[in-house]
């Protein structure tokens, strides 16, 4: 498996959720060491990957305590004897915050090297896009879901005023949106000869 197959494999991990009571059975922790390895072994090739390395070093630090400090709360609504319990997975929003940064940090790396490695168009252009949308995207989820938890004491969205609720259901979307297009183009990219983990190329397109 190429390095960048192994980053993919590694944010897939990351990405789906597999929950059974509060353990998520893909552990973040997991996803995160394989995009460590991954973008370990082409670290050599740009000066920003080992920055990148460093950021999914820190959503690996961040993901251990996001995955101990969760919570299932229980919600039991309606009177008498029609009632309704519901259970939700709560998650401190601090861990989750730095995870998140730690991921928009990587983006901003990852994709300053594609545009320097890459010699197809079809990595390099929407690594531009890509290098400064996802994680603006990404910093505006975090401030928003804090602000959430301000409001109502964990973040639920259910509870959140209208604006906020529908804010925050839109940005979802853009960020999956985002985020599957920022998988596809690392996909494209591990077909790259300069990305396959060999030595550094001669010349780097600008």
């Amino acid at each position: 498996m190429t390095p960048l197959k192994l980053v993919v494999l590694g944010i897939l991990v990351v990405a789906l959720d597999l929950d059974v009571g509060t353990v998520d059975l893909l552990l973040d922790p997991v996803g995160y060491g394989l995009v460590v390895l991954g973008v370990h072994r082409v670290a050599h090739l740009h000066a920003a990957l080992p920055w990148a390395r460093a950021a999914a070093g820190a959503g690996l630090v961040a993901s251990v305590p996001a995955l101990l400090l969760r919570r299932l709360e229980t919600d039991v609504t309606g009177e008498g004897g029609f009632t309704t319990t519901t259970h939700r997975l709560v998650e401190h929003p601090v861990p989750v915050a730095v995870e998140a940064l730690a991921q928009a940090a990587f983006v901003i790396t990852v994709c300053t090297a594609l545009i320097a490695l890459a010699t197809s168009d079809r990595v390099r252009a929407p690594a531009r896009v890509l290098r400064w949308a996802l994680p603006a995207v990404d910093l505006f989820a975090v401030l928003l879901g804090l602000v959430l938890f301000a409001l109502t004491g964990d973040g639920d969205v259910e509870v959140a005023p209208g604006p906020l609720a529908a804010l925050a259901l839109l940005l979802v979307v853009v960020t999956l949106v985002l985020a599957v297009w920022f998988v596809v183009v690392l996909v494209r990219a591990s077909r790259e000869p300069a990305l396959s983990g060999g030595h550094a190329p001669a010349v780097i397109a600008g």
